[in-house]
């Protein structure tokens, strides 16, 4: 319901959504056997440091109670995360990761809507996104800036 003007005002309790959620991934990891494949979706706004480190192993730490033999970066931003992630989680898990694909499509799109620069010269670069909240576009600045250390 996020961006939809009808929920603008409805109050949301994430703290008792993310007590659910986690009660149940926690579920699956250590009643049900071996997982092949541990898939998170969440957003952090730093890229690195000890802050982003604590804040993975509080997400990701609970859930590596048992082997994982993949986990799925499900996000565009996630790729810039995976040295962290590999941190917390060791060198077990294979990390899958679709950015590639991702930026392929990207160019084969903008190719066949004539939008690539075939000129030499620095283009520009415009960011937009539903929401249009001043923090996502300014991570979204942050993450061309981005370089791994």
């Amino acid at each position: 319901m996020r961006g939809n003007p009808a929920y603008r005002e409805e109050q949301i309790d994430f703290d008792r959504y993310l007590a659910y959620m986690h009660g149940q991934v926690e579920e699956l990891v250590t009643n049900y056997g071996k997982i092949d494949i541990l898939w998170f979706d969440f957003a952090y706004g730093e890229l690195r440091g000890e802050a982003l480190d604590a804040y993975l192993f509080d997400k990701l730490g609970p859930y590596l109670k048992v082997p994982v033999d993949a986990i799925v970066l499900g996000c565009t931003h996630y790729p810039f995360l995976t040295g962290a992630i590999r941190r917390i989680v060791g060198r077990g898990p294979e990390i899958l990761d679709g950015s590639h694909g991702v930026a392929m499509q990207l160019g084969r799109r903008l190719a066949a809507a004539g939008m690539l620069r075939t000129q030499g010269g620095a283009g520009t670069v415009e960011f937009r996104n539903s929401l249009d909240e001043p923090e996502i576009l300014a991570l979204s600045r942050a993450l061309l800036q981005y370089r791994e250390d």
